[in-house]
Parts: C-alpha cells; sequence; structure tokens
C-alpha cells in the first residue's frame, strides 16, 4: 500500500505526458484541413488491405512522374540522383482546368503553392529502334499514398482509380499537406 502512495504520482505524470503527446500528433494535420488550400490531383492506384487498419486505397498520382523539364535551373543535370537524393523537393502546382499540375521542382522554398516531396529515383524510358534507354524524369513521392475506406468500398473505388475517373483532394499549408478525400470524376 505504501508502494503504490509512492508512485503514484509518476503514473499519473506519465498518463498525462501521453495524453498530451497523442494530442499534439493531431494538432497539425488538423491545423493543414482547417487552414490550408485546397488542390486537386489526378490519382492512380490500387487496393490493398491491411489486416490491423481495414482497406485501403493505394494512391498514386500521374505528376509523381516528373519530367526534366520541370526542374530549376539550379539542379544540376548531369548529376540529378547524387544532387535529389535525401533532399526535400519543393514542388509548386499551378492550376490546369479541374486539376493542379506541377508547375516546377525546385530545392529553394517557392513563394505560392507548393508540397514538400522526397526524391525516390530515376525515370527511364526504353527506345526500341535504338535499343537503349535513357533518363527522362524523376519520380517523387508527395507521402500521401493512403486513403482508408469502408469495408467492401475498396475495389470498386479501385476500378474508377484505374479507368482514370477519380482525383485527391489535398490541402496545402506552408509545404504540408493532408489527403482529405478521394473522389469520382
Amino acid at each position: 500500500r505504501n508502494f503504490l502512495k509512492q508512485r503514484i504520482g509518476k503514473y499519473v505524470f506519465a498518463l498525462i505526458g501521453l495524453i498530451l503527446l497523442l494530442s499534439l500528433s493531431t494538432i497539425r494535420p488538423v491545423f493543414i484541413v482547417l487552414f490550408g488550400e485546397e488542390i486537386y490531383l489526378e490519382a492512380i492506384g490500387y487496393d490493398p488491405h491491411d489486416p490491423f487498419r481495414g482497406e485501403y486505397v493505394q494512391i498514386g498520382y500521374v505528376d509523381e512522374i516528373i519530367p526534366f523539364d520541370y526542374l530549376d535551373d539550379e539542379i544540376n543535370l548531369e548529376n540529378v540522383y547524387e544532387e535529389l537524393d535525401g533532399e526535400t523537393l519543393y514542388i509548386s502546382f499551378v492550376k490546369s482546368g479541374e486539376y493542379h499540375r506541377v508547375r516546377e521542382v525546385s530545392l529553394i522554398k517557392p513563394a505560392g503553392l507548393y508540397i514538400k516531396a522526397s526524391f525516390e529515383y530515376l525515370h527511364w524510358e526504353y527506345d526500341e529502334e535504338l535499343g537503349e534507354g535513357s533518363e527522362v524524369g524523376i519520380v517523387v513521392s508527395y507521402s500521401l499514398d493512403r486513403f482508408y475506406v469502408p469495408e467492401g468500398t475498396g475495389i470498386s473505388l479501385e476500378d474508377a482509380i484505374r479507368e482514370g475517373n477519380a482525383y485527391s483532394v489535398i490541402k496545402l499549408y506552408k509545404g504540408n499537406g493532408v489527403l482529405t478525400d478521394l473522389r469520382l470524376k
């Protein structure tokens, strides 16, 4: 009994700390959703299942493969891999019709609408006539690739995505993004 009285303060302090830590981890996404600017990106993807988290749609974006033409002039195209590997990329967008498209990729934070991304790998295309491949762009990750759906609805959503009939709704605030919805065209 005396042992419990001596330790109760430590247990209460640990419990309050845990609650504060969990609360703080939700503040940033909520802030982005409330105050961020909404953009629409065309989505591609498939429907996996996680036994612990449920059914979700694994989302890719049409603009995840970015041609070298969109890279800032400051980026050395001779050593793209070495220059971009491990760096934070700032991808600025421009609205084109109903959707947003990549305007430029830079290593410097731009003005206007942008998202932070990471370099994944170089994109190659193979020319059958020449019998060789060449680097034509980069593949980036926006880290907005999972959208959880109610059980049983993922397959119909996956079909729409494969047919090119879906887009993602993303809220952006100071380069940080939150995937808020996946909609059908």
